[in-house]
């Protein structure tokens, strides 16, 4: 159900929701809810899916998961400080796979210390207003050892981590992950040589020999249309007819099906995400040397056939300069796959 506060009689509302038993979304576009109704007056016990286009508060979210076991998606405008700062015990969630908000207020931290969440697959976290605030690392990492999940999706917006930092989270989340998203609208260094030298895939998983792309037809058949230009001895798609990347946990994803680590041959054990597709990295790149950039994604897009590895299906890339190597290796992807820009 979709509710706007425009002409709403309130009460009405509560009683049609509550004599619902079949209700399982709720989907607020008020800006200010808690001016009209308590959102703990929502028949929680029932809900899988909340989403709310306005704040709540840390004590309010806290009681939404009390209340809520049922729930498997959580998605708010912000999570807002209390007035005074009461005691919450840790709360574990069974059931909750995907969880999206702001942190205007600097909590994120104390979040992270409440929270286990076994289910969780997609993350999603911005700081509010564009003003970066340091990452909580300590917290965070506790939090994922402590939940144990298995996260495919992991989005930070505005949020300050340091390049050991993303690579500790990186190496924790490696046999999952297949979305990740980095962007700052002021830019914070979390992007070095190292952490893109540590996703390049090794040269033994990538193709030499053009033909036997395209006898085999390694990209044309995830791509649907494909053509090659080799650059440097290097050699990358040229992807048509698809769509543009998206991290926003509020839509739809197609179901991924991921590779068990198990899986992968003892020699690759030791990649970096072998199961990342989608990368977007905005306004968080340090002085990287040119040609390291474009080294990583052409790693991830020609694959051997037989590689176990992921191959990438779309990237986003915003830099403060334009790198000439970079810029000719990537400028033959089709912008709406692979997109290299300033800003």
């Amino acid at each position: 159900m979709v509710l706007n506060s425009d002409g709403v009689d309130f009460n009405n509302l509560m009683a049609l929701l509550h004599g619902s038993p079949r209700l399982r979304t709720v989907v607020w576009h008020a800006w200010q809810p808690r001016r009209t109704f308590d959102i703990m007056q929502l028949p929680l016990p029932q809900l899988t899916r909340i989403v709310f286009k306005s704040n709540v508060s840390l004590k309010d979210f806290y009681s939404i998961l009390s209340e809520g076991r049922q729930l498997r998606y959580i998605s708010f405008k912000a999570i807002t400080r209390e007035r005074t700062f009461g005691s919450f015990d840790q709360i574990c969630h069974p059931h909750l796979e995907a969880l999206c908000f702001s942190d205007p207020a600097g909590i994120l931290g104390r979040l992270f210390d409440l929270l286990t969440l076994p289910a969780l697959n997609k993350l999603h976290i911005a700081k509010a207003m564009g003003h970066g605030v340091m990452w909580p690392h300590k917290s965070f990492m506790s939090f994922v050892q402590r939940s144990g999940f298995k996260l495919q999706t992991l989005v930070l917006n505005d949020l300050q981590a340091r390049p050991d930092e993303i690579l500790a989270i990186l190496h924790h989340l490696s046999s999952s992950l297949v979305r990740l998203s980095l962007k700052n609208q002021a830019p914070f260094p979390s992007i070095t040589n190292d952490v893109l030298g540590a996703l390049t895939y090794p040269p033994t998983c990538c193709v030499s020999d053009i033909s036997q792309v395209e006898d085999l037809g390694i990209m044309g058949a995830v791509y649907r249309s494909t053509k090659f230009t080799i650059f440097r001895d290097q050699y990358i798609g040229y992807m048509k007819g698809v769509g543009h990347l998206g991290f926003d946990v509020d839509d739809e994803e197609e179901e991924e099906t991921i590779e068990a680590d198990d899986n992968l041959p003892n020699h690759l054990k030791s990649v970096l995400c072998p199961r990342l597709r989608h990368i977007a990295f905005e306004g968080c790149f340090s002085d990287t040397e040119d040609g390291v950039l474009s080294s990583m994604v052409l790693s991830r897009l020609a694959l051997q056939p037989d590689s176990h590895l992921s191959r990438l299906r779309s990237g986003s890339f915003r830099v403060a300069m334009r790198l000439p190597l970079d810029a000719e290796h990537l400028a033959v992807t089709h912008p709406s796959r692979i997109m290299y820009y300033t800003g």
